[in-house]
């Protein structure tokens, strides 16, 4: 059950990171476009600015999903495989508080930007929008964290056939 729903969130959160690269893309392109003709071309920053942090952000949620985060990997050279659960667990359980001290860093001042509606200066996108995404992900990051914790926890447990 509990993979399933990560599973769904995991392709939630792909499908969001591919459209914040096309769209990075697409407008990167088209302002590189159009400065080498020296035309004026209003909104390509703002929208560059969104889709990079949605990118970042929600990508990082996915990263801890994915396990392409930092990964130790001396622990793969080591002969104990109990010794590596406890290495991957602990590595585990670091990776949630650095993203539980990053929500809590970041959260209030995304209350701050979001009463203070402040905008972008082209487009007049709410900076709470790429400050979101900063929280969005930091709240995958503990979410697909805790559920990998509660399977490693699960793993570790005695099945009636082991005692």
């Amino acid at each position: 059950m509990l993979e399933r729903i990560e599973n769904t969130m995991a392709r939630i959160e792909k499908a969001v990171v591919i459209i914040a690269f096309v769209v990075m893309l697409i407008s990167i392109f088209l302002q590189v476009c159009f400065r080498a003709f020296g035309w004026p071309l209003l909104g390509t920053v703002d929208i560059g600015l969104l889709s990079i942090c949605v990118l970042t952000f929600i990508g990082f949620g996915l990263a801890v999903y994915t396990k392409d985060h930092i990964t130790i990997e001396v622990t793969d050279l080591l002969r104990s495989p109990r010794l590596r659960k406890v290495i991957h667990f602990l590595s585990e359980i670091l990776m949630l508080t650095f993203s539980v001290a990053l929500i809590s860093i970041v959260y209030p001042f995304f209350t701050y930007i979001a009463e203070s509606g402040e905008k972008t200066i082209e487009l007049g996108i709410p900076i709470m929008l790429p400050i979101g995404a900063l929280v969005i992900g930091a709240g995958l990051a503990i979410f697909h964290g805790v559920i990998q914790l509660l399977l490693m926890i699960r793993e570790m447990r005695p099945t009636a056939e082991m005692r």
